[in-house]
């Protein structure tokens, strides 16, 4: 079932409050439940004021609608605006959030399967003997667990700048230049090679 219309956003293309409310709707998820109307252009008609919008179409304006953003709310029938409306639907997107995630602010992934033990499963390498019940169950290689602020380091080795074995880029554009002579493109590999002949298709 969709969730209900909230109402319609009047906004001004050039109004950075404006811009920076519609994007905060389109972060929060709500923006599907919204008309957005455009009001830089407009006319009056008698006492109504219209919004021109850019397919030719005319849609009224109300008259609480003096500045932007402003905000109809089609479930009380009023109109907020300025900062009135990032609160009302910004209340709107956190009551759809709760709904959605059972009241949660995130959702909480694999929260009913966690055992606080990463190793649920058996290694190739346990024997059979060892999978049976009266085994490990194959759990016998010690888990690790750390702190999201613990300082971890693992040795590696010291560098010394010279890569692996003293190569040298002059040695490995040296390599390359020996490596395009000795074998052009388009001929079988010299005799000795252990490489098969070209296939022709």
């Amino acid at each position: 079932m969709a969730a209900p219309m909230l109402g319609v956003l009047y906004y001004g293309r050039t109004c950075t409050h404006s811009q920076e409310l519609i994007r905060l709707v389109a972060q929060q998820g709500i923006s599907e439940r919204l008309r957005f109307v455009p009001v830089d252009q407009r006319e009056q008609r008698g006492d109504k004021m219209f919004a021109l919008l850019p397919n030719g179409t005319r849609v009224l304006i109300p008259e609480g609608v003096k500045a932007v953003p402003a905000f109809l709310d089609i479930r009380d029938k009023n109109v907020y605006v300025g900062p009135e409306v990032g609160r009302r639907l910004g209340a709107e997107a956190e009551r759809a959030a709760r709904l959605a995630t059972g009241a949660e602010k995130e959702p909480m992934a694999f929260s009913d399967i966690s055992t606080g033990d990463s190793s649920t499963f058996s290694y190739f390498s346990d024997d059979p003997e060892a999978l049976l019940a009266k085994g490990s169950g194959g759990t016998e290689i010690p888990s690790a667990f750390a702190a999201h602020d613990q300082d971890i380091r693992i040795k590696t080795g010291e560098a010394d700048g010279e890569g692996e074995k003293g190569v040298t880029s002059a040695d490995y554009d040296a390599y390359m230049a020996q490596r395009e002579l000795g074998m052009p493109t388009g001929q079988a590999p010299p005799p000795g090679s252990t490489l098969p002949p070209p296939q022709k298709v």
